[in-house]
């Protein structure tokens, strides 16, 4: 698929409603058969004779997206897919920011999109770049329950804003690594998320116990000194607070992130 025809399917995903349902119950389909059954034919098996189709000519480019995107990705190493998909979800992800807290392994910096208050974002919320990634990422870790594929997937579901999965797909990968400073700082980043959409307290403390198990682990890991002051500051403990915006900025004192640390730093002064 050349960068033209990608560039018209993203457009009418965008637009379109159901040939974006098209593409996602493709990818489910493609998933759920497995390696045994022809992708090419389960596609338009499926959507050559589907109503949606009918409604709709264009959803043949939406079955076409997903079996030129996401066919074939099981030929990869389960031992490297959750790396080359996050690195993909990054990539979609650009500067959108979607959650507070800050995840691990080397997301673009930008300003809060918004918070989520109830359910998930709408599709017209997501880009058309995203939601393909997330389709395509989802369906090449589809079936694998390690520990790094299932921090993966609960890291996807926080760039598409669905914390209902992604916070126990996330404690399922500490509950098996146990001692990942990554997971840890990533599921600190997914209780503050939670806890600002939903106005628990109790995704605050959890947050600040996960977070502190990840400086232990890794005391110079950026993410997680970022999360650790901002819990800190959400639990309204000024003086920790502080005290963590500058170990923070003792680590980072250039990037986006730590322009940010000093507008919370600050704000608490």
């Amino acid at each position: 698929m050349n960068e033209r025809e990608r560039a018209r399917i993203t457009e009418h995903l965008a637009l379109c409603e159901d040939c974006y349902s098209v593409f996602v119950e493709t990818g489910q389909t493609l998933a759920a058969a497995g390696p045994t059954e022809s992708t090419s034919a389960i596609g338009w098996r499926r959507w050559m004779t589907g109503s949606t189709f009918a409604r709709c000519s264009a959803a043949v480019l939406a079955t076409a997206a997903c079996l030129g995107l996401i066919a074939g990705t099981g030929n990869l190493p389960a031992s490297r897919r959750p790396h080359r998909e996050l690195q993909a979800m990054m990539a979609a992800v650009g500067t959108d920011r979607p959650i507070e807290g800050r995840l691990s392994g080397g997301f673009s910096y930008g300003p809060v999109r918004g918070s989520v208050r109830s359910g998930a974002p709408s599709a017209q919320a997501l880009s058309p770049d995203l939601r393909i990634a997330a389709a395509s990422s989802e369906k090449a870790l589809s079936g694998v329950g390690t520990p790094e594929v299932l921090h993966a997937l609960g890291v996807i579901g926080l760039m598409v804003g669905d914390l209902d999965r992604a916070v126990p797909m996330i404690e399922q990968a500490v509950e098996q690594s146990r001692s990942d400073a990554r997971m840890l700082s990533d599921l600190s980043a997914a209780y503050l998320a939670r806890a600002a959409r939903d106005q628990r307290p109790l995704d605050l403390t959890k947050a600040l116990a996960a977070v502190d198990r990840a400086v232990r682990a890794n005391p110079e890991l950026t993410e997680a000194l970022f999360n650790r002051a901002l819990a800190l500051e959400r639990l309204a403990l000024v003086e920790q607070a502080r005290t963590a915006w500058e170990d923070y900025l003792r680590i980072d004192d250039e990037s986006g992130w730590a322009d940010e640390a000093r507008a919370h730093l600050n704000a608490l002064r």
